[in-house]
């Protein structure tokens, strides 16, 4: 599972992150990183809010790069992505506010 997240808000969900030497690739024209979670739990859909849910467990995993050969499995739906992220700047756009709006009713 991947999202585009610009690195402010990755800091304010994940404030204690730990810190990967390789640098991250981005696209040309964005300044989201592509964080790949890895080993959640699927849960029932949110009817609220009509998304997927997912939990992270200690065994759960995330990484802001693939480039590492730990996450090299991901790097085709990472390119994938990011070639729809920039042509999808509406969507995403949508995307992130709904997702706001939803951590910002549970905080």
């Amino acid at each position: 599972m991947q999202f585009d997240i610009p690195s402010e808000e990755v800091d304010q969900v994940l404030p204690n992150r730990p810190t990967d030497p390789t640098p991250v690739q981005e696209p040309k024209q964005s300044s989201a990183n592509t964080v790949g979670f890895c080993n959640t739990i699927k849960k029932e859909k949110d009817r609220i809010n009509h998304i997927w849910v997912v939990e992270a467990t200690e065994n759960s995993d995330y990484s802001l790069t693939y480039e590492h050969k730990r996450y090299i499995q991901l790097k085709h739906d990472v390119v994938a992505s990011q070639k729809w992220a920039e042509v999808s700047s509406l969507t995403i756009e949508k995307l992130k506010q709904k997702v706001i709006s939803i951590i910002g009713k549970r905080t």
